[in-house]
């Protein structure tokens, strides 16, 4: 059965849609406050926009339309997770 330490796992869980989620601690980047995305004509609908981060365009995915969950509108504190 091996031993309970090799077992676990680090994880970054979070609150979304009214459902418990969890990311493994070593896929995150960074967590980053809510910002304004850009947004070009024909993004996929789970596609919320892109995020310029330094100078890198990070694409923003919507957890809630990509599992059909119930539209959560982002707030002023929402963070976004860079995995």
């Amino acid at each position: 059965m091996g031993n309970p330490e090799e077992r676990t796992q680090k994880l970054l869980i979070f609150h979304s849609s009214g459902l418990d989620c969890a990311f493994p601690l070593e896929a995150v980047r960074e967590i980053v406050p809510m910002a304004m995305l850009s947004s070009p004509p024909g993004l996929p609908s789970g596609l919320a926009g892109f995020l310029d981060l330094r100078g890198t365009a990070i694409p923003i995915v919507r957890l809630d339309r990509l599992i059909d969950l119930p539209e959560q509108l982002p707030g002023l504190h929402t963070p976004m997770i860079v995995l």
